[in-house]
């Protein structure tokens, strides 16, 4: 997964972002701000922003996927 600054998502599944800190399933999840870990593979982490909270996945999470915006 490659999301960009600004892209809506949504959470597939319960996700944990720090300790004792989840984002519930259906979240909408919007990209804030991006850490490229591997500049290789494009490889990284977002930190998100949903109602209730803010936190870090990475890209290598499959519990959350891009909101297609067209219907």
């Amino acid at each position: 997964m490659n999301p960009k600054v600004g892209e809506l998502w949504r959470s597939t599944g319960r996700i944990m972002v720090g300790a004792g800190k989840w984002i519930p399933p259906g979240a909408h999840l919007l990209i804030v701000e991006r850490d490229m870990v591997d500049t290789d593979t494009g490889d990284g982490e977002s930190r998100v922003v949903w109602e209730g909270g803010s936190g870090w996945i990475s890209d290598n999470c499959l519990l959350w996927e891009r909101v297609d915006e067209t219907g």
